[in-house]
């Protein structure tokens, strides 16, 4: 990065501090969401820094795990990892992807391997297993972790809610919430 560059990223950091610490003095959460797998390890990072300083005592800020890539699953069992190494409270969101056309496209234009899982199906698979985990990781880890199912699918939301009857884990102990994009799916979240 040349000055003007790294100047920019510490104004960036500066205003994230800030809305950070607004959100907090009103006992908010924050969900930083994913973008395009070029961008996102830089996102990753910095969210995941602010993890660290700012949850310490509860829970404020969420990073975005997108299950439709073939690292995610990795990337989510360092971060849990870490959270519990480093003692602090994550907010993880779940959801499978936005960007699958243009990460195909490009992988092909550059002529690099596809982050993206083949299809649909293998896409569910890792979202399912991620959500395990993350599940696994709340019970072990004295409710420092909180996962944010954010899906419009059926079979997935059900999967959920096995899984955490499974586990003993109480719709009310605030380890998971259920959210649809804009209310898309709400016969799916209402009754959970």
């Amino acid at each position: 990065m040349n000055k003007d560059e790294l100047t920019e990223v510490n104004h960036l950091i500066q205003r994230i501090n800030r809305i950070i610490q607004e959100v907090k003095k009103h006992n908010g959460k924050i969900f930083i969401d994913a973008e395009q797998s070029y961008f996102q390890t830089a996102i990753h990072k910095l969210v995941l820094e602010f993890q660290e300083q700012y949850n310490r005592d509860n829970l404020i800020v969420y990073n975005t795990y997108q299950c439709y890539r073939k690292t995610t699953l990795d990337l989510l069992r360092q971060d849990l990892s870490r959270s519990k190494t480093n003692n602090f409270h994550i907010g993880i969101k779940l959801v499978r992807g936005a960007y699958m056309d243009q990460e195909r496209k490009r992988a092909a234009e550059m002529k690099i391997i596809d982050p993206i899982h083949p299809n649909f199906l293998a896409t569910t698979e890792s979202y399912h297993r991620a959500l395990f985990e993350t599940l696994q990781n709340a019970k072990n880890n004295s409710n420092k972790t909180h996962v944010f199912v954010a899906s419009h699918n059926e079979n997935t939301v059900e999967f959920a809610l096995k899984t955490m009857d499974t586990m003993n884990i109480k719709r009310n102990d605030g380890i998971v919430s259920f959210a649809t994009l804009f209310g898309m799916c709400d016969y799916l979240t209402f009754p959970v």
